[in-house]
């Protein structure tokens, strides 16, 4: 079903005060700029919902089964992201789905190129910290 959206403005729910939902940090620019260019980049970000609230909040989505989201997440390692923020609409439900189904697809895809010598090179100051025991 099409989603239509009839404006980006609001009302303040209690003030009556008009403000834009139109995001202003650069971020937001960036993302309005990708939206422009059509609703479906790579092979699973979704940004219709950045083009139609103005590039605010969260408003882009991996589309697609779940070997298709574990393969775009491994393809922005490639690139070089080393931390991806992921959450949901459905925070709890959708979580759970990415532990079951999604991440340990990235897992066994990493270990496999990590075996072979073509896993991509993360930047060392975002792996994991063990503590020390005794420390």
């Amino acid at each position: 079903m099409p989603v239509e959206f009839i404006s980006s403005t609001n009302f303040g729910p209690s003030t009556g005060v008009k403000y834009s939902a139109v995001g202003q940090s650069v971020g937001s620019a960036r993302l309005r700029d990708l939206a422009e260019r059509g609703e479906l980049h790579d092979r699973a970000l979704w940004t219709l919902l950045a083009k139609a609230l103005g590039g605010s909040g969260s408003t882009t989505a991996l589309v697609g089964s779940y070997e298709t989201v574990a393969a775009a997440l491994i393809d922005y390692t490639e690139i070089g992201c080393d931390l991806l923020s992921i959450r949901g609409w459905d925070v709890c439900e959708d979580a759970h789905d990415y532990a079951r189904h999604v991440l340990p697809l990235v897992r066994q895809e990493l270990a496999r190129r990590e075996a072979n010598g073509t896993a991509p090179i993360l930047n060392p100051d975002s792996a994991p910290q063990l503590a020390a025991h005794g420390q």
